[in-house]
């Protein structure tokens, strides 16, 4: 896969499976909100580029990126595989998000709240 989007497990050679799609999602998420892949360093060795993925040790988002686009990537740029979310919530959370639409009901969002990002960022943070 391309370096900036492999997951923890991927670098470390160790068996990956539907979560290591959902960390690549979750770069590509970024890379759309800032412009600029999560870990993209000048001079960045693939060592180093590997210790800041594997420390999850992301660059920090712009203050201008919206909550809810920031608690989706920071629910999915996890180290451990299985505190990853199933990438098909994460699509559907996604395409919701960017396309400016109420937020899905599922174990993300209850539904209800007046305050919808307030209520799934809350719900988001437990990831």
């Amino acid at each position: 896969g391309t370096p900036y989007y492999m997951s923890p497990e991927c670098i470390r050679g160790t068996p990956y499976d539907w979560s290591s799609d959902a960390w690549s999602l979750g770069c590509l998420l970024y890379e759309i909100a800032t412009l600029s892949s999560p870990f993209h360093q000048e001079g960045l060795t693939f060592y180093t580029l590997g210790k800041l993925i594997c420390n999850c040790q992301y660059v920090p988002f712009p203050p201008e990126t919206p909550g809810s686009v920031k608690t989706l990537v920071e629910c999915i740029l996890i180290p451990e595989p299985k505190s990853r979310p199933p990438v098909s919530l994460v699509h559907e959370y996604a395409l919701a998000v960017l396309n400016g639409q109420p937020l899905p009901r599922g174990p993300w969002h209850g539904g209800g709240a007046e305050d919808e990002e307030m209520e799934i960022e809350e719900e988001m943070a437990e990831c």
